[in-house]
């Protein structure tokens, strides 16, 4: 930071920098351990969410091997911040375009960095005994090196995303030009796995008593809006006394076959162009009221902007946001709800865009 005035290793000149010049950097010596507030990995969670456990937690990973020299202080829980990885990462021009590191594949090493973190023995060998047993038969050192190839060339190029030197990039709807998906798994396969695919308002009531769950379990505030049936956003807006622009309509369209949900400020219309660009769709068509009903078991008028609740994606257009509380029709075309409009973000996470334009 001193020398350069940033922190992404970028080790060229001005001069250098206008000229083009590739200056290539390994980094090494990175800290095995850190020192953490929050609690250690728990092992005893699936999703490796953050435990109760408190101490030391990895920097990185925790199967790098150790430096040569600080395999003692590891087994001996010494000197534990000044524990050294043997990780490195090879940076150019401030980009990573490399990483890796020796792997470790001594039981005891193993054995001993999640006894650093403070898990029991018991937790270590239900989660990695099976890793435990086969480094005791005898494992060679391995490791490696990950190139971030399109990283490189993003940085020959100069060009300032990496989607552009990707030769099929993926869209944010998780599609790409030479793949058709996400797809439906077919009912073989699910019997197969003796698994079955259902939306989370399933077996739970109405879709007005899902969302309100949702916001319940998130402990976030709403209103609930009692009124005649609306079935259009300049009715609703009107009847239930809000501005036309603070109510959010959703809309289930069938992009390149597969159904989505979009959500735009309710004095706002889709701009199919805009949206087919943005996300890469190639065809994008209104669905037809039997297949919304279908697709969200709610009628027209009355679907409210969570693709959450009916297994869809869901892309809310960057107006909404203009904002702080929204107001939908909630599942119901007397019922409405007035949110907070991040708190809605939170609960559904959608995939914001730039895809409207005025009704």
């Amino acid at each position: 930071m001193e020398k350069f005035g940033s922190d992404k290793l970028d080790l060229r000149s001005d001069q250098e920098k206008k000229e083009g010049v590739l200056a290539f950097a390994w980094v090494i010596d990175f800290p095995f351990f850190e020192r953490t507030n929050e609690g250690g990995l728990a092992l005893s969670d699936p999703e490796h969410t953050r435990g109760e456990v408190e101490g030391w937690t990895f920097t990185h990973n925790p199967f790098s091997a150790p430096k040569d020299e600080h395999v003692n202080w590891l087994l001996k829980k010494d000197r534990i911040g000044e524990i050294l990885t043997s990780q490195y990462d090879l940076v150019c021009n401030g980009y990573e375009v490399g990483g890796g590191s020796i792997r470790s594949h001594k039981p005891d090493v193993l054995q001993a960095v999640f006894e650093v973190m403070g898990y029991e023995p018991t937790d270590v060998k239900r989660q990695f005994g099976h890793m435990l047993e086969a480094f005791s038969y005898g494992v060679p050192p391995h490791g490696g090196l990950a190139h971030g190839v399109e990283r490189l060339l993003m940085t020959i190029t100069n060009e300032p995303y990496l989607r552009e030197v990707v030769a099929f990039p993926m869209t944010a709807g998780g599609r790409t030009s030479v793949m058709d998906a996400p797809s439906t798994v077919a009912e073989e396969q699910l019997d197969e796995l003796g698994l079955s695919v259902q939306s989370e308002t399933s077996g739970s009531g109405s879709v007005f008593d899902a969302i309100v769950a949702l916001f319940r379990t998130k402990q976030f505030a709403y209103e609930i809006l009692e009124h005649e049936p609306v079935a259009t956003s300049a009715d609703a807006a009107k009847i239930r006394g809000t501005k036309m622009e603070e109510g959010v309509k959703a809309i289930v369209l069938f992009a390149d076959t597969k159904p989505i949900m979009v959500a735009v400020a309710g004095d706002m219309k889709i701009d199919i162009k805009a949206l087919k660009k943005q996300f890469g769709f190639r065809d994008v068509r209104m669905g037809t009221p039997g297949e919304v009903q279908t697709v969200t078991s709610v009628p027209i008028g009355a679907v409210p902007p969570f693709g959450k609740l009916f297994g869809i994606p869901l892309y809310v257009d960057i107006g909404v946001r203009q904002h702080a509380s929204i107001v939908f029709n909630a599942g119901l075309h007397t019922k409405s709800l007035r949110v907070s409009e991040s708190d809605y973000e939170k609960v559904d996470t959608p995939i914001i865009g730039a895809f409207s334009r005025k009704a």
